[in-house]
């Protein structure tokens, strides 16, 4: 089905095969679904600008687009599935907006609910704050970010921590709505992975109703911090290269 007839190291999806494929994403889909997994949201692929030793396929702005309004929106419909979420792009982040302007236009528009980004080429907050602002009403996903042992030593967790901080508070104030990590569930090693791709991740679930407020501080100083809230200041001490929660009842 693609031009490079092999599942891994990029190659396009082949003109012929495109109602095929959208139909198979479908049925996939409603397989989920019948056993009781419910699928929220989708992208049309993941990084369509990788060509990668994994899965990879390669699309262009034009051929994204061509395939959401002609094959995949139309068989979704055809299929019952338009309550799910779909996000274009999927990808590292300077070239977000990029990707928007080619990809967005009267046709899909309705088809779109938000761009999808991943972390791997830098901080790129600007490309958030601008695609926010020339696409308010699009929600913008953080899809995929690890620390990936193959780059970065695999038991500095504070290392770790730190970037984490950093890119999840300059992604959620510069537009974001979400931030999902990747993966969820792995082993002790960070597998298990079919090209020995190890990764380092943890979750968190907090749902009180308290108001978080994440502070970090990457300097070798303890930082004065002053919250402000409904007339009511309260002064904090970050520790040097810290990070911190502070919660805030709003009842109280």
């Amino acid at each position: 089905m693609k031009t490079n007839k092999d599942k891994n190291h990029g190659g396009r999806l082949k003109e012929e095969y495109r109602g095929m494929w959208a139909e198979y994403l479908c049925r996939f889909l409603e397989g989920y679904r019948k056993k009781g997994v419910t699928v929220k949201r989708i992208s049309i692929q993941n990084g369509p600008a990788a060509v990668q030793i994994w899965d990879s396929c390669v699309y262009s702005a034009g051929e994204g687009k061509e395939f959401l309004r002609d094959y995949l929106y139309p068989a979704l419909c055809a299929h019952g599935l338009t309550d799910l979420e779909i996000f274009i792009w999927d990808h590292n982040k300077e070239r977000l907006l990029e990707r928007a302007l080619e990809t967005i236009d009267a046709d899909t528009d309705r088809m779109i609910t938000g761009m999808a980004f991943h972390w791997y080429s830098g901080d790129h907050f600007e490309a958030l704050q601008m695609a926010h602002e020339k696409f308010p009403k699009k929600k913008l996903l953080f899809s995929e970010g690890c620390v990936e042992h193959s780059k970065f030593a695999a038991k500095d967790q504070l290392a770790d921590a730190r970037m984490y901080g950093h890119d999840i508070t300059g992604d959620l104030n510069h537009g974001a709505c979400a931030f999902i990590d990747w993966c969820i569930l792995l082993n002790e090693k960070g597998g298990s992975n079919h090209v020995d791709n190890f990764v380092d991740v943890t979750a968190f679930l907090r749902p009180d109703g308290q108001v978080a407020v994440v502070l970090m501080n990457r300097t070798a100083e303890r930082m004065p911090v002053y919250l402000r809230m409904r007339g009511e200041v309260l002064p904090v001490t970050v520790e040097q290269d810290a990070i911190m929660t502070v919660l805030i009842d709003p009842g109280q």
